[in-house]
């Protein structure tokens, strides 16, 4: 028999503060069929058992979706709970291993995520973030040297829903434990060493405790905002492809250097981080790297060739040519 919620559950703070932010929000429409991502552990846990208690009013079919980030006995144990629990709540199940495959600078389960979307007519992917997530994710960019906002503070591409619990990630266990809800215990979130890591167990408990209680939730909302943006010189980025006539091949991509330059900054800046996860999707050029070029390409005389880390532009003529490594050859 499956599994249903206690009595009364709106008695519960954090079920009200959800089911508010859903309807608000109007983060899922009704009706829809949602594939929660669900790994496990306390946060997609809270989410799978808040969608559940919320799926009756809003006519939402809910699929468990879970992808195995190995072969260890720690990642199956992880994929026979999530399993448990889904068969527990008579709810589909879905998993996918893996693929090391794809780009490094790519989220692992994004890809398999989507493939099971499209098998099983999801509409919506749901994933448990959080208000750290958003704050850790805003911080590491900040502090890092990594090529674009763009990816990171965003969802990939795709019919993705986050964030989607407005909440912290103590929230979410204290409600599993208070209702008796098991979940998987992350090891590697307590280990020091990465800079989400430091970021979460160093820099965000300070900036609570010294700055302002609100820090978490303040820089959760300036991840939000930046995000729209971002996603909004996205879009105005097709239409500036156009504008400067960006031809692409695998070695390269070449722009019309005086329609370039009459782009905004922001826009030239965005192309090029395109450009740059375009051209070696492995590699990380930083941020540093694509304002200087970003600064500087205009400024080229004939012939000129601007470098930064691995990627390059060179000016012949009117044309602006990005490549990675050694200089392409002359066009003819």
């Amino acid at each position: 028999m499956p599994e249903t919620p206690e009595p009364k559950p709106e008695r519960d703070d954090l079920l009200k503060a959800f089911r508010v932010h859903v309807l608000r929000e109007a983060v899922l429409a009704k009706g829809s069929t949602v594939l929660v991502g669900v790994s496990g552990r306390s946060d997609s846990m809270a989410l799978l058992r808040l969608l559940a208690v919320l799926a009756r009013d809003l006519r939402l079919q809910l699929i468990v979706g879970h992808v195995q980030r190995d072969d260890t006995p720690d990642a199956k144990a992880d994929a026979t709970f999530v399993h448990h629990v889904a068969t527990t709540l008579a709810l589909p199940f879905e998993s996918a291993m893996r693929n090391t495959r794809h780009a490094s600078n790519d989220p692992w389960w994004h890809h398999a995520v989507l493939a099971m979307a499209q098998r099983t007519g999801a509409t919506v992917i749901a994933t448990g973030e959080t208000q750290d997530d958003a704050a850790e994710r805003l911080l590491a960019i900040l502090l890092s040297e990594e090529s674009s906002l763009r990816g990171l503070l965003t969802s990939p591409a795709g019919p993705h829903v986050r964030p989607l619990l407005p909440f912290p990630h103590e929230a979410c266990a204290r409600f599993l434990l208070r209702r008796g809800f098991p979940f998987r215990l992350n090891p590697d979130a307590l280990a020091l060493g990465t800079i989400t890591a430091n970021i979460r167990l160093l820099v965000l408990p300070l900036l609570k405790r010294h700055v302002s209680p609100d820090a978490i939730r303040n820089l959760a909302a300036a991840n939000e905002f930046l995000a729209a943006e971002d996603a909004f010189l996205g879009e105005l980025a097709q239409t500036a492809r156009e504008e400067v006539r960006w031809t692409q091949t695998a070695e390269r991509i070449s722009v019309d250097r005086a329609r370039w330059g009459r782009l905004p900054s922001p826009l030239r800046h965005s192309l090029l981080a395109e450009a740059a996860r375009s051209l070696a999707p492995a590699d990380r050029v930083s941020r540093s790297d694509l304002l200087r070029l970003e600064a500087q390409c205009r400024s080229l005389a004939d012939g000129e060739r601007l470098d930064a880390g691995r990627l390059n532009i060179t000016r012949v003529g009117g044309i602006l040519t990005l490549h990675m490594g050694s200089p392409p050859p002359h066009p003819a």
